[in-house]
């Protein structure tokens, strides 16, 4: 055999020794970066370098590299439920011998904010249709009222939809609560009982009395009414011919005068509940 050929046949066996390391390389991962992340993250892969058809195998989920560099691939997190997952790489050359573990965590959710973050103590089921925007709001949150769960109308990752429960004045907390016991930090909705007069309008009239109906907010079943500074009570403690007031419900208030005289004056008109809150005064010129 020449020198010639025998220097050939080195440099192939050479250059094969070389190709199946560099082979044997390429489906090689070094590093991952994050190690732990949630669904959506970007991760980062080292190692190759890789050929063109490279793939990533994350658990049971094929990924193509949103980026491929010659020792860098970059994939996005698959929607998976949280866990360990074993990363491996596969091109036509076969699948790396050696794989990367990978934790998955599932996000807590978040709370972004409410609408409406005011309630009034009077408030119709309308009203009380409050909207939760957020994310990470996983297929069966629920949502707590001050630690109770309250039923929700309609969810999406983004948003929850639910009927804030009649509660007394004051501030009360709401959270979610994904299925798998991660919570958001909690937010407040402040609900409103002081009382306020919208309109006042006349309601019956009799030959020696008659009504003024008032409409408003935060009416109680015991709540009393001043008139140019003087307190008109409920109708059980009024005297006979004597001017009284009935709460119909939390937003009519009736109240029955007897007049001297039907010319017209002004009267300013208070509603305080029994805890003292009281409305701001609403003017009406009736007899």
């Amino acid at each position: 055999m020449s020198s010639f050929l025998r220097t050939t046949l080195l440099l192939a066996w050479i250059a094969g020794i070389l190709l199946s390391a560099t082979s044997g390389l390429a489906l090689e991962i070094r590093s991952i970066s994050p190690s732990t992340a949630e669904a959506g993250a970007l991760l980062t892969l080292t190692g190759g370098p890789f050929p063109a058809d490279v793939e990533v195998l994350f658990g049971s989920e094929t990924l193509r590299p949103d980026v491929r560099e010659e020792q860098r691939l970059v994939v996005r997190v698959p929607p998976l439920a949280e866990g360990d997952y074993l990363l491996l790489l596969r091109s036509s050359t076969g699948t790396s011998p050696r794989g990367l573990l990978f934790r998955l965590i599932e996000p807590p959710p978040w709370i972004s904010g409410l609408s409406p973050t005011r309630m009034e103590e009077c408030a119709d089921e309308d009203e009380r249709q409050i909207r939760i925007s957020g994310r990470a709001f996983q297929p069966g949150a629920q949502v707590l009222v001050n630690q109770a769960a309250v039923p929700s109308s309609s969810a999406t990752a983004e948003q929850i939809v639910f009927s804030f429960p009649p509660l007394k004045s004051g501030m009360h907390s709401v959270q979610v609560v994904n299925p798998g016991g991660k919570s958001s930090l909690a937010h407040g909705v402040q609900v409103s009982s002081q009382p306020r007069i919208h309109s006042v309008t006349l309601g019956g009239d009799r030959v020696n009395s008659y009504e003024l109906i008032i409409s408003g907010r935060n009416f109680q079943f015991n709540s009393r009414l001043l008139v140019n500074g003087e307190v008109i009570r409920g109708v059980a403690g009024a005297r006979p011919g004597a001017e009284f007031i009935q709460v119909l419900d939390c937003r009519t208030l009736r109240y029955t005068r007897f007049p001297v005289t039907r010319e017209p004056r002004p009267l300013e008109l208070q509603v305080v509940n029994p805890d003292g809150e009281q409305s701001a005064a609403f003017l009406v010129t009736a007899p």
